[in-house]
Formats: C-alpha cells, sequence, structure tokens
C-alpha cells in the first residue's frame, strides 16, 4: 500500500518566529520533514514578522517567540488574529533568569 503525498487543502501552512537562528532552523527543519506541513515563512525579528503576515500569505499556525529583539511577540499575534482569526498559534519562548 502506498501513501499518496497530502492535498494541498490537507497541507498544514506553519510559520516561524525565533530570533536565535539555531532554533528557528531546527524548527523549520522539523516542520519541513513532517509530510503534511509546510513552511511558509521565516522571520526573525517582529518588523519582519508584521512584514509577512502584511502579504496575506494563508496561515493555519503560528510558531511564535515573544521575546524579540525588536518588540513584543505579543504585537504579531495581534496583527495575526487580526488578519486570520483562524489561525492557531503556539508561542515558544524561553525566558533566562539567573535567580
Amino acid at each position: 500500500m502506498s501513501s499518496s503525498p497530502p492535498s494541498p487543502s490537507e497541507t498544514i501552512r506553519v510559520a516561524v518566529v525565533e530570533d536565535d537562528s539555531a532554533c528557528r532552523m531546527a524548527l523549520a527543519h522539523a516542520l519541513q520533514a513532517a509530510p503534511d506541513m509546510r513552511v511558509q515563512w521565516l522571520a526573525c525579528s517582529r518588523a519582519e514578522a508584521l512584514d509577512e503576515l502584511g502579504k496575506n500569505t494563508p496561515l493555519d499556525v503560528l510558531v511564535l517567540d515573544l521575546g524579540l529583539p525588536d518588540g513584543s511577540g505579543l504585537d504579531v499575534l495581534a496583527a495575526l488574529h487580526a488578519r486570520s482569526p483562524e489561525a492557531m498559534v503556539m508561542v515558544s519562548t524561553i525566558f533566562g533568569d539567573e535567580e
């Protein structure tokens, strides 16, 4: 029995916003390896993510870091919700605290 690739309507369209390049690339690689997922775009900053969202590329899921070098990922979340309220968001963030 052979399995056929998912149809475009079954493909989950994902974007990643993460300022750590190693983490961003690892996430992208893992997502792209999944047969039913397609990485639409990657961004490393708030400004870059807002620019990508402005292009109106359809998204099903946004993997979002909240601590971005040029502002809050919450701004990206608000922009996504305004443009694509049906899109889901997975927050993936790490805050280091010496204490």
